[in-house]
C-alpha cells in the first residue's frame, strides 16, 4: 500500500524563490545605503547653500542700512556745526532760532523734526512749535566738553508728541553741544527703510527669502514681506542661533519650518549704531526644492534598476532551480521506479546520482528489515517463555491483569502467601478482601489508564496490608506498572513480604528513642553532622542553650543554624575533621547574656570501606573549669596583702620589658626599693601593723607613678618598681626616686600608732644593646639600694656611679 508523503503544495518556497530574493536582496541593500548616504550628504549640503545665500542678503542688506545711517550722522554733523554759527552771529533771538530750526528742517526733508535739548531731555527750540516743553524719553549720558566731538549713540524710541501717520518709529541721533545742550534730529523711519524692498527685489531668490529687522528687546521693526508686529521670544531667538549653528530649519509661530539665521548689525565707521538684529529666513519647501528634485530622480533611478535586476534574477533562479524540479517531480511520481540523471550543472548532476544510490540502498534495507522482523518475533517468543518461568519462581508474588481487571499471571510464591491457588484466580478478579477500599481504589484507576493509548509508563510503590485466605494479615510493599505486548496491555503487580523490616523498624526506633532520652539528659551538646555538614542528630541541650528545638535541626546546614562569628571556626574544624582527623578545640561564645568557654570534640565516623560518613560532634560547658584556672593563674602571680604583681611576675615580664627596649631603641630603668626601719614597726606594734604600713607605703608609690609603670613586691618590705620608654633614663629615674622619698616624709597612721619611715631606692638603668640580661640588671639595682642604706639610707643611689 502506498502513502503519499508528498508536501502539501506551497507548504514549502521553492528554490528558485529563495535565489530570486537573496540576488534582489544582495543587490538592493548596497543600492539603499548608497542612495540614503548621497542623500544625506546633499541635504545637508543643500542646508548649508541655503544658509549660505541669507547669510550673504544679511550682509548686504546690514552694510547698505549701516551706509544710511552714517550719511544721515554726516548731514546731523552739518546741521550743528550750522547752528552753532547761527547762534554765534550778532543779532541772533529766540524767534529767530526757531525760524531758523523751522527752516533746517525744510530743507533737509529726511529728518521729521529737530530740537536742542537740555541736559534733561527737554526739548528747548524745536523746528515744530507743538514739541516746545516736551521731555524726551531717552538721552545719552552727560558728555564733558572734551568728549563734544563724538562718537554718539543713535538711540531709537517714540516721538515725544502727537505721532505723525506715516513716523509711527522714529530714530534720534543726538549730539551734545558746547554748553552742555543737546542737539537732536529725528529720522524719518520710512525714508531710511525706504531701499530694503527694491534691494530684496534684485536677488535671485526673491520672494523665497524674507527679512525682519529687530529692535533689542526683539521687537519686530520692519519685514518684508509685510508681518504683524508680534515680538520674537527668548526661546524662539535661541532656536534661532541653534539652528544657525547646526544647519536646520526651526519652527516658527504657526508651526511652519524656516531655515532662519540672525545677523546682528556692526560699523565700521565711527558712528555707534542702534542694537538692532536681521533676520533672515527662508521656508524649507522652498530652500530644498532643488534637493527634493535629485532626490525624486534619485528614487526613481533606483526603481528602474530594481526593474531590470529583478529580471535578470528571475532569469538566474529559474535556470538554477530547473534541474531540481526535475528531480522532485520524479521523487514525488509513485510509478517512477528510479530516479533520472540530469543535467545543467554540476551539483544538480551529482545530487541525481546520490539519490539515485540512496534510493537503491532503501529497496536492500526494507528486505533486510523483513527478514530481521522475522527474527526479533522469534526471540521474543521465547524471551516470553523464559521471563514466565521467571515469574512462576520468584521470591516475590506476582500478578498481572488486563484491562478488565481480569488476571493473567499468577506465581507461584503468590500462591503461599495468598492461599489462592493460580487455577482458581486465572481469568478472575482480585478478590475484595484481599486489599482494602482505598488500594482497590487505586487500581481500579491505574485499569482507567491501560483503556488510554498511550498508558502511563511510571512504576508505583506503596505500602499495603494483605489479607490471605485464611484471614492473615501481611505487611506489604505493593509495585505497580503497566507493560506492553504487542498492541495489548497488562497491569503488573509485585508483593513483597516486609514482616522482617517492619520488625526490624520498629526496634530501630525504640533503640533511637533510648538514645535520644539518654543523651537529652547529658550536660552537654551532642550532634552528628553528615559529609554535607547538615545536622542529622542533636540532643535536647540545644533547645537549652540555643532556643531551637532538636526536630526543626534536623536536615539544616550547619550555615543556617550557627551564629555568623562562630561558622567559620566550625566549618574549618569540620572540613579538617572530614579529612579522618579527631579534632579538640576551645572557642567561647554568648549564651543567655554570658560568656561562656565551650570545649568541642569532633570524631568523624568511618565506614566500612574506610571512607568518612560523617562526624561526631560533643560539646561541653568548661566555663567555671576556666574560671578556677583564671583565678589559680591570677594568686600565682599576686601579692595577697598588696593586691600588686609577685617576683614570679616580675620575672615573667621584666624579661619581655628588656626585648621591648631593644627593639624601640627607648631605655628603661629598673627601681629597688625597701623600708627604713620596718622590723622596727613589726618588734613594736605588730605584723599586722606592718603589714598596714606595706599596703600604704605600696598606695603612696603608685601615686607617683604612671599608669604604664609597673610597681612589684617582690617579699617582705622590698619592692620593685619598672619604668619603660624614658627619654632622659637617669633623670627621670631620679625625679621619680625624688617623688617617692617625698611621699615618704609624711606619716604612716596605724591604729596603735604614727610612725614616720624612709626609703632606700636603688637604680638600674638598662640601654638598648645592653649585654645584660634581667637576673644582672636586678642584681644592680640591689646592690644599689644597699650602697643607698649604707649612705644613710633615706635616698637614692644609681648604679654604676
Amino acid at each position: 500500500m502506498h502513502t503519499d508523503t508528498r508536501p502539501p503544495l506551497l507548504s514549502r518556497q521553492r528554490l528558485s524563490v529563495w535565489i530570486l530574493l537573496g540576488t534582489l536582496l544582495s543587490a538592493l541593500l548596497p543600492l539603499i545605503i548608497c542612495l540614503t548616504m548621497i542623500g544625506s550628504y546633499s541635504e545637508h549640503k543643500a542646508r548649508q547653500h541655503v544658509l549660505a545665500q541669507l547669510r550673504q542678503e544679511g550682509d548686504d542688506i546690514a552694510d547698505e542700512l549701516v551706509q544710511r545711517l552714517w550719511f544721515h550722522s554726516s548731514a546731523v554733523r552739518a546741521l550743528i556745526n550750522w547752528t552753532l554759527l547761527e547762534r554765534n552771529q550778532p543779532g541772533a533771538s529766540h524767534v529767530n532760532e526757531q525760524r531758523h530750526f523751522a527752516q533746517l528742517q525744510h530743507n533737509n526733508p529726511q529728518f521729521l523734526w529737530l530740537a536742542l535739548v537740555s541736559p534733561e531731555g527737554k526739548i528747548l527750540q524745536a523746528s515744530n512749535p507743538a514739541l516746545l516743553g516736551k521731555t524726551l524719553p531717552r538721552l545719552p549720558r552727560q558728555q564733558q566738553q572734551a568728549e563734544v566731538r563724538g562718537p554718539f549713540p543713535s538711540l531709537f524710541g517714540p516721538l515725544p508728541g502727537p505721532r505723525q501717520q506715516r513716523a509711527e518709529l522714529l530714530l534720534f541721533i543726538p549730539s551734545p553741544l558746547l554748553d552742555s545742550r543737546w542737539f537732536v534730529a529725528a529720522l524719518d523711519w520710512e525714508l531710511l527703510i525706504q531701499f530694503l524692498p527694491n534691494m530684496l527685489m534684485q536677488r535671485a531668490n526673491w520672494p523665497r527669502s524674507e527679512m525682519l529687522l529687530l529692535d533689542p528687546e526683539y521687537r519686530i521693526l520692519f519685514s518684508l514681506p509685510q508681518h504683524d508686529s508680534r515680538q520674537l521670544t527668548p526661546e524662539l531667538v535661541a532656536a534661532i542661533r541653534q539652528a544657525d549653528a547646526e544647519a536646520k530649519p526651526v519652527a516658527w509661530h504657526h508651526g511652519q519650518r524656516w531655515f532662519s539665521l540672525m545677523v546682528p548689525m556692526m560699523s565700521a565707521t565711527n558712528l555707534i549704531i542702534p542694537d538692532w538684529q536681521l533676520v533672515m529666513r527662508e521656508s524649507e519647501k522652498n530652500g530644498l526644492r532643488e534637493w527634493q528634485l535629485l532626490e525624486d530622480k534619485l528614487v526613481i533611478t533606483a526603481l528602474l534598476a530594481l526593474i531590470v535586476l529583478s529580471g535578470l534574477a528571475y532569469r538566474l533562479s529559474r535556470h538554477l532551480a530547473r534541474p531540481l524540479e526535475t528531480l522532485q517531480a520524479s521523487l514525488e511520481d509513485p510509478a517512477q521506479q528510479s530516479v533520472p540523471e540530469v543535467s545543467g550543472y554540476y551539483e544538480a548532476w551529482l545530487l541525481s546520482r546520490v539519490l539515485a544510490e540512496l534510493q537503491t540502498f532503501e529497496r536492500e534495507q526494507r528486505l533486510a528489515l523483513v527478514s530481521l522482523n522475522q527474527t526479533l518475533e522469534l526471540q521474543v517468543g521465547e524471551r516470553t517463555a523464559e521471563l514466565t518461568n521467571v515469574l512462576q519462581h520468584a521470591t516475590h508474588a506476582f500478578i498481572s491483569l488486563d484491562p478488565q481487571g481480569l488476571v493473567i499471571s499468577w506465581n507461584r510464591m503468590a500462591e503461599q502467601w495468598l492461599g489462592w491457588s493460580a487455577e482458581q484466580r486465572q481469568g478472575q478478579r482480585l478478590p475484595e478482601s484481599m486489599l482494602s477500599a482505598e488500594v482497590n481504589l487505586w487500581l481500579r484507576q491505574w485499569l482507567v489508564q491501560l483503556k488510554d493509548p498511550q498508558p502511563s509508563r511510571v512504576s508505583q510503590q506503596r505500602e499495603v496490608q494483605l489479607t490471605s485466605a485464611q484471614g492473615e494479615t501481611i505487611p506489604a510493599q505493593l509495585v505497580v506498572w503497566s507493560s506492553q505486548a504487542g498492541t495489548h496491555f497488562r497491569l503488573n503487580l509485585i508483593l513483597d513480604d516486609i514482616r522482617e523490616r517492619k520488625a526490624a523498624q520498629q526496634a530501630l526506633q525504640a533503640s533511637r528513642h533510648q538514645l535520644q532520652t539518654i543523651t537529652d539528659n547529658m550536660p552537654a551538646l551532642i550532634a552528628y553532622i553528615d559529609r554535607d555538614l547538615r545536622f542529622q542528630f542533636v540532643n535536647a541541650t540545644l533547645r537549652h542553650w540555643y532556643g531551637i528545638e532538636p526536630s526543626q535541626a534536623i536536615g539544616a546546614s550547619m550555615a543556617s543554624l550557627l551564629a555568623p562569628e562562630v561558622y567559620p571556626l566550625m566549618r574549618t574544624q569540620a572540613e579538617a575533621a572530614l579529612q579522618g582527623e579527631t579534632r579538640r578545640f576551645e572557642r567561647t561564645q554568648w549564651l543567655h547574656g554570658q560568656l561562656r568557654h565551650l570545649h568541642t570534640i569532633m570524631l568523624p565516623e568511618h565506614g566500612d570501606d574506610g571512607t568518612i560518613k560523617g562526624l561526631f560532634v560533643l560539646t561541653q560547658d568548661i566555663t567555671t573549669r576556666k574560671q578556677l584556672e583564671l583565678d589559680l593563674q591570677q594568686q600565682a602571680f599576686a601579692d595577697t596583702l598588696t593586691g600588686l604583681p609577685n617576683r614570679r611576675a616580675m620575672e615573667e615580664q621584666l624579661p619581655a620589658a628588656l626585648a621591648r627596649a631593644d627593639r624601640t631603641g627607648h631605655p628603661l630603668a629598673l627601681l629597688f626599693m625597701d623600708l627604713d626601719g620596718f622590723k622596727a614597726v613589726n618588734d613594736t606594734w605588730g605584723h599586722d601593723a606592718g603589714d598596714e604600713v606595706l599596703r600604704q607605703f605600696a598606695s603612696r608609690i603608685r601615686a607617683q607613678i604612671r599608669e604604664t609603670d609597673q610597681l612589684f613586691r617582690l617579699a617582705g618590705d622590698e619592692f620593685t618598681l619598672l619604668l619603660e620608654n624614658l627619654n632622659d633614663a637617669p633623670g627621670d629615674a631620679r625625679r621619680i626616686a625624688d617623688k617617692i622619698l617625698i611621699a615618704m616624709q609624711q606619716p604612716f597612721c596605724l591604729d596603735a600608732a604614727q610612725v614616720v619611715l624612709s626609703s632606700s631606692i636603688g637604680i638600674a638603668l638598662h640601654f638598648p644593646g645592653m649585654d645584660r640580661d634581667a637576673e644582672q640588671l636586678l642584681a644592680a639595682a640591689d646592690d644599689a639600694m644597699y650602697r643607698a642604706k649604707h649612705s644613710g639610707k633615706n635616698r637614692s643611689c644609681l648604679a654604676g656611679e
